[in-house]
Parts: structure tokens; C-alpha cells; sequence
């Protein structure tokens, strides 16, 4: 017992700890997890969004690059070259106009605009730079740095909601007089900016994965039609770099990212729990494995050391009487009798013994052979109790026998179950304290014929009931101790028993005595 109780510590400690520690390491871990999950989204997301910007910023890019050629080939060539960007663009870019360094317009081109209104938006720029004299002083630092920038600028315009939207980059390609150097304006429609130039790159970006959509001043453009998905809040939401007061929203179609990363948690947790359960079964599994085996161990050491005092018993009593008579120290012949009926009983007693041990061995390896033909179980119960009659008469046991005579014969082997019956009666006798009573009894029925052995012993409690037919197995009372055997005989019963196509039943409770049930299929 102490052996298992160091083995449950260790079982204890070398796996249920570890994982029972590990298991509360995840769990504590999961909502660091879910942060990083979102994160990792929100980065995804948010380079997705970077894409859409870097490409508005190329389109108007290159829009510059071809305005800056437009007027350098028209400066250094008599030829009047062609500006094809208005018609290419459709609308989106709708005045250009080209600026001295003082912020005075030297050149205006639009072919949406009156005479009047291009007079207007002269006005309205030089306003501009007369008030922000630093926009030129920031343009023309980047480009002497060999970087072009686009100054994104906010007009009012009281003829179209109040605000219009110029793009000025600085250029000295125009003229090599750096007296002369000149900044271009772009002026362009919002609107369709987005439905033309951002809202195709972000169908193509998009697809099935993404639902994107463009904000002017909160208002999604270009009006959609009522849906839930349409109405969700964005997981990322970015300025346009080009377009104030536009902004570019992303989130994933179908789940959001807490979803994602609500049910990557469950999966985990599922998954840490199932591999938990499978490791602790495993090792529960491993520790009734050795368990069993220890308590196998132990009981074969019991059985060994059984074997040896249940051949010495009888070993000592026959070569007592046997020196006994051979010094002929006894001169009555009815005292020789009885040495001569002692030394045959201890003879019978040893021979069973060692054939219990034989046919179990035969019974393990698999090579224990029966010899099947019409067998009569009341000529098995006579002759049982015929051997037995002295030892029970000795004992002061009361025996009754109840044999049906109309029963039928069964096909068995007679030996083999002889020595059931045998092990039954042996073990009635060895348990039994006060109540010195055994009976043997026949009965049939339709299907099967029955042989019972009963008696009024220790009885045997109902948790043992099954573990009792186990090989080594004794019943852990008081007087099984006191008692020595092998703990073999009910195993090698049920397998004499399995072998004639039947089974064993028991009745017992502790202090009441035991009745075992051979049935047998009627043949």
C-alpha cells in the first residue's frame, strides 16, 4: 500500500502538475492572445489602406509629371504641344492653373469654367498664398531636395458647398531662371476622384475578403442602399494624404475582428482542454497499469509464499507419520490404520494442490485440454463428497445433499469438473468459523442444469463479488488472512466453467455465507 501511495505522489507530480500548470498558463495567456491576434488584423488592415494611398498618390503623380512635360516641351519648342489629361481623366481634373513664384496665376486652363469663374479662382489663389506664404518656401525645399511635393489646399467656394480642392506641387523643369520658377494648381472634383480613381482600386482590393468604404465628412461615398453590413463601424478607419476630410474604413466581411479572435480563444481553449483530457487519461491509464501490475506483483509474492506453507503442511504430517510407523513406535493397529488414512489424505491434499497449480499453468499457456463425453454432475457431487467425507466429519460439518435424480447429462469433462466442485467444497471448508454447514445441490430447467454449492461461512461482500474469480485474487477479510491459499481455485473454476460453455453466479454477504451457481447449457 505504501508502494502505491509513492506512486500516486509521483504520478501526481510528474504529469498531472505539469499539466495542470500548463493548462493554467494558456488560459491566463488567451487574452494576451486575442490582443495580438487583433493586432496582427489591425496591421494587416491598416497596409491595405496604406496601398489604397500610396496608389491615389501615383495616379496624381503622374498627373504632375505630365503637366510639368506639358509646359517644358511648350517653353523650349515652337510647337504647341497637346494637354490629352482633361480628356483622359473625365471630369476629374477640372482647372489647371500655373503660378509665378509671387502666387500671382500666369495661365489658366479649365474646360468646365466661364471666363468669370477661372477671374474668381485667380483671385482665391493669390488670397491663399498672400496669407500662407510658407506653402511655396515648403514646395520648393522638397523639390531642391529632389522630392516632389503635392500641397493638398482647401478653397472656399461658395458655389459648390462652400469648399473646392487644389493640388499645387512646385517645378523648376519649367525654367532654368530661378527667377522664373513657377508652382502648378490642380484643381479637382472630389467626387469623382473617389468613384472613379479610388472606388475601382478598392473593388479590385477588396473582393470577397474586405468591405471598404470612403467617408466625406462621414458620409459614405457613393450612396448605398440600407443594409446591416453597409451600417457596421469600420475596424481601421484612415485620412485620404491627398483629399482632406476623406477617409478610407476597412473590416472583414462576415466576422469582425473580435469574432476572429473570440473564436481562435475557443478553439484554443477547446484544443488545450481535449489535449489535457487525453494526458490525464493517458496517464491515468499508465498509473492503473503499474498500479495493477504492483498489486499483481504483490499477490504473486502472497502466492508463493501461500504454495510454500500449503506444500509444507502436508509434507510435515506425511513424513511425520511415515517416520512415525517406520520406527514402528506405534504397536496398535487401529493407531496404524489412521496413520496409514492421515498419510493417504495429505497425500490426496498435496496431489490437488499441485494439480490446481498444473492446470492453471495449462490454462495460461493455453494448453490445457478437455475431454468432452455424457457426464452426470450427481456422480461428480457423490464422489466429491465421498473424498471429503472424513476431512468434513473431522471438521464437524453438517452436510446435506440435495441431488436431482431425473438429471440429465450434460457434456463436460469429468475430471476438470471434479476439480470445480472440489475447489468449491475446499473453500467452504477453509471459511467457515462457527457454522459448520455444507450442502450440494442438482436442479434443471428448460435450458440449462445447475449444480450449487452452498455453506454458512464469512460470506463475501458484494464489492468482491466479481474481482474474487480474478487469478491471485483473496478476499481482503480477517480470516483470509489467517488462512493460507493460493488464490487460484475460483479463477480455475470459471475457467473450467467458461470452457463448458456456462458461467458462475454467486450469492453472498458478509457473515451470511456464500452460494456458487454452476450453470450449464442443456444439451
Amino acid at each position: 500500500m505504501q508502494k502505491l501511495k509513492k506512486l500516486f505522489i509521483i504520478f501526481i507530480f510528474l504529469i498531472l502538475l505539469p499539466v495542470l500548470i500548463y493548462t493554467g498558463y494558456k488560459i491566463s495567456a488567451l487574452d494576451e492572445t486575442e490582443k495580438l491576434l487583433e493586432e496582427s488584423y489591425l496591421r494587416q488592415l491598416d497596409a491595405i489602406l496604406f496601398s489604397v494611398n500610396q496608389y491615389c498618390w501615383d495616379v496624381v503623380n503622374n498627373w504632375t509629371s505630365e503637366i510639368n512635360s506639358y509646359y517644358s516641351d511648350r517653353m523650349n519648342s515652337s510647337n504647341q504641344p497637346d494637354l490629352a489629361i482633361f480628356s483622359r481623366v473625365k471630369g476629374v481634373l477640372t482647372t489647371l492653373s500655373l503660378l509665378d513664384s509671387l502666387g500671382q496665376t500666369v495661365e489658366s486652363i479649365s474646360p468646365e469654367l466661364n471666363l468669370q469663374q477661372q477671374q474668381n479662382l485667380k483671385q482665391e489663389i493669390f488670397q491663399f498664398f498672400s496669407t500662407n506664404p510658407a506653402v511655396i518656401s515648403r514646395l520648393r525645399h522638397f523639390e531642391k531636395s529632389g522630392y516632389r511635393k503635392i500641397e493638398p489646399v482647401v478653397l472656399s467656394d461658395p458655389e459648390n458647398s462652400g469648399k473646392k480642392l487644389l493640388l499645387l506641387f512646385f517645378s523648376q523643369a519649367v525654367s532654368t531662371n530661378s527667377e522664373n520658377q513657377y508652382v502648378f494648381g490642380m484643381q479637382i472634383n472630389i467626387e469623382r476622384f473617389i468613384t472613379q480613381i479610388i472606388l475601382p482600386k478598392i473593388s479590385e482590393i477588396a473582393q470577397d475578403r474586405f468591405y471598404l468604404t470612403v467617408y466625406q465628412q462621414e458620409r459614405i461615398i457613393p450612396e448605398q442602399p440600407p443594409a446591416a453590413e453597409n451600417f457596421s463601424p469600420p475596424a481601421v478607419k484612415k485620412a485620404v494624404w491627398l483629399l482632406p476630410e476623406v477617409e478610407l474604413g476597412i473590416r472583414l466581411r462576415g466576422q469582425s475582428l473580435e469574432d476572429l479572435a473570440r473564436k481562435r480563444s475557443r478553439n484554443d481553449l477547446f484544443l488545450i482542454g481535449l489535449v489535457n483530457i487525453i494526458l490525464i487519461f493517458a496517464g491515468w491509464l499508465l498509473y492503473r497499469n503499474i498500479r495493477r501490475e504492483m498489486e499483481l506483483a504483490e499477490m504473486k509474492s502472497a502466492f508463493v509464499s501461500n504454495v510454500s506453507h500449503e506444500l509444507r503442511t502436508p509434507l510435515s504430517l506425511i513424513r511425520m507419520f511415515a517416520e512415525t510407523l517406520e520406527l514402528e513406535r506405534v504397536k496398535s493397529e487401529q493407531k496404524k490404520k489412521e496413520y496409514y488414512k492421515i498419510i493417504g489424505q495429505e497425500t490426496e491434499r498435496l496431489t490437488h494442490l499441485i494439480n490446481n497449480i498444473l492446470n492453471f499453468s495449462k490454462m495460461e499457456a493455453g494448453r490445457k485440454e478437455y475431454h468432452f463425453q455424457k457426464v452426470n454432475l450427481n456422480q461428480i457431487a457423490r464422489k466429491v463428497l465421498s473424498s471429503y467425507e472424513f476431512h468434513l466429519q473431522e471438521k464437524g460439518f453438517n452436510v446435506s445433499c440435495q441431488l436431482n435424480p431425473d438429471l440429465p447429462d450434460i457434456s463436460g469433462d469429468e475430471d476438470a469438473l471434479s476439480e470445480a466442485v472440489i475447489n468449491l467444497v475446499d473453500n467452504a471448508i477453509k471459511y467457515s468459523r462457527d457454522k459448520k454447514f455444507l450442502e450440494i445441490r442438482t436442479s434443471f430447467q428448460e435450458q440449462q442444469i445447475m449444480l450449487e454449492v452452498s455453506d454458512q461461512g464469512i460470506g463475501i461482500a458484494q464489492a468482491e463479488h466479481r474481482k474474487i474469480f480474478e487469478k491471485f485474487y483473496r478476499v481482503s477479510s480477517g480470516m483470509v488472512h489467517e488462512t493460507k491459499g493460493t488464490g487460484l481455485g475460483l479463477a480455475l473454476v470459471k475457467n473450467i466453467v467458461d470452457a463448458h460453455q456456462g458461467h458462475i453466479t454467486l450469492q453472498s454477504k458478509p457473515g451470511e455465507g456464500s452460494k456458487f451457481i454452476l450453470h450449464f447449457p442443456r444439451k
